[in-house]
């Protein structure tokens, strides 16, 4: 896969960020991220970091990629800490696994 390939993912994923920070709800409507960041978990593995890096070339392009993964991972904690932040409410009821919690807390023991 190509950096610039790459980088259109990430960059995708950092719009819908932004978007998700104002307006969580309608980023859940549309899927989130989750196309992009599984797009991007099948392209990291295909490629194809440089081992022994020798040469000013090869070099550059492992720091190239080495920032790259970088941003990934600041990326990926971001979605995290957002996510973690509107499941951390007390009213699941409009999701199916808050909904089984709540059924659950109703039954007689």
């Amino acid at each position: 896969p190509s950096e610039s390939f790459v980088v259109g993912l990430i960059e995708g994923v950092e719009a819908v960020l932004k978007r998700a920070e104002t307006d969580f709800d309608s980023c859940l409507a549309s899927s989130f991220v989750h196309g992009q960041l599984l797009a991007i978990r099948y392209v990291i593995q295909d490629v194809p970091f440089p081992r022994g890096v020798k040469g000013p070339r090869r070099r550059a392009r492992a720091e190239r990629w080495q920032a790259l993964l970088q941003r990934l991972c600041a990326l990926l904690r971001q979605v995290t800490t957002l996510a973690l932040r509107h499941m951390g409410t007390t009213d699941f009821s409009h999701t199916p696994e808050g909904a089984l919690a709540a059924t659950q807390r109703n039954l007689p023991e």
